[in-house]
């Protein structure tokens, strides 16, 4: 049957063939291209220093550019020695230090290694796992929603590079992470470190989305900018709905959690079991959507919750 004027129009802005497949450029998950997240660059020297560094991922596995940065970082700072050597001893024994990169001048950047790490994954990596880095700015807003006092306990079940985390220690927190990548993991122990940490952190490598039953502890306070995708198999429609719920009952009655989730969790049919069991287990305390996701470049939702003192059971 041929298609409209109007139809091809459509298809052309949503960069869809006239068969009505995605094109390549809109099959995210399948590109191949490198981006560098601008918008996490503060210093105009980080751009160039990537850009530069780029290059040698033909030579030297990514893994090793990664712990030989971090341990560049680490020996040109004040943090605790102890702990540095500590990381040290962890990584050494399956990553191989870079000598080429020993002497390389660094920019001065919050989380450089972090956005050394996105700059390298291709596009189709970061989309099929979600792995978009979430902003300083940002995080900072979540995290200020909670309103947690010092000495509390704190929880990132995706952390990522350890953005939230980095910033919950800032605030005096107790902080748990956790993450599916051990490069991430990686990173964001030599980040905790350089941000000033006075014990070794608490960071592990554990598949949320498998394994969450397996934390037997209870936090005050939880915030993250989960994955999204669809490609689930439990009972939410989205992998962000079931990391929500999950870290939800991983936290102590009348416990705050901020998240970024896609907005359309508040209005899609597919959503509404999700919103159910939101609405059986938590009070909500702030609801935006203003913020924009500006990496994954999709508008999102910003949820601040608190868990009910006695929630319906069978829910979170």
């Amino acid at each position: 049957m041929p298609i409209s004027k109007s139809t091809e129009r459509i298809w052309k802005r949503l960069n869809r063939d006239l068969t009505g497949k995605p094109s390549y450029r809109a099959n995210k998950t399948g590109s191949s291209r490198r981006f560098i997240p601008k918008e996490r660059c503060t210093n105009p020297d980080t751009l160039s220093f990537i850009t530069e560094l780029l290059p040698s991922e033909d030579k030297v596995p990514l893994r090793n550019t990664i712990y030989t940065l971090s341990c560049v970082l680490l020996d040109r700072s004040d943090c605790d020695r102890k702990l540095a050597e500590k990381f040290k001893t962890e990584y050494g024994r399956t990553h191989n230090f870079v000598h080429k990169f020993a002497q390389v001048v660094l920019p001065e950047e919050f989380d450089l290694l972090g956005t050394v790490y996105q700059s390298f994954l291709t596009e189709g990596v970061k989309n099929s796992t979600g792995s978009y880095y979430t902003e300083r700015s940002v995080a900072q807003e979540l995290l200020d929603s909670l309103e947690a006092k010092p000495g509390a306990s704190f929880l990132d079940p995706c952390c990522g590079s350890g953005t939230f985390l980095i910033l919950a220690q800032e605030m005096g927190l107790k902080i748990c992470g956790m993450d599916s990548d051990p490069i991430a993991v990686m990173i964001a122990k030599a980040n905790l470190i350089l941000s000033g940490a006075k014990e070794y952190p608490d960071v592990r490598v554990i598949d949320f989305v498998n394994r969450w039953k397996s934390e037997r502890r209870r936090f005050d306070f939880a915030a993250t900018n989960p994955p999204w995708s669809s490609k689930t198999k439990n009972v939410y429609a989205d992998v962000s709905s079931f990391f929500f719920m999950k870290t939800l009952s991983l936290l102590k009655s009348g416990g705050k959690l901020a998240f970024l989730m896609p907005i359309s969790m508040l209005n899609i049919a597919s959503h509404r079991l999700f919103r159910e069991h939101l609405l059986a287990t938590a009070v909500f305390l702030r609801s935006v959507s203003s913020i924009r996701n500006l990496a994954a470049s999709k508008p999102i939702l910003f949820l601040s919750l608190q868990k009910k003192q006695n929630p319906q059971k069978g829910f979170g």
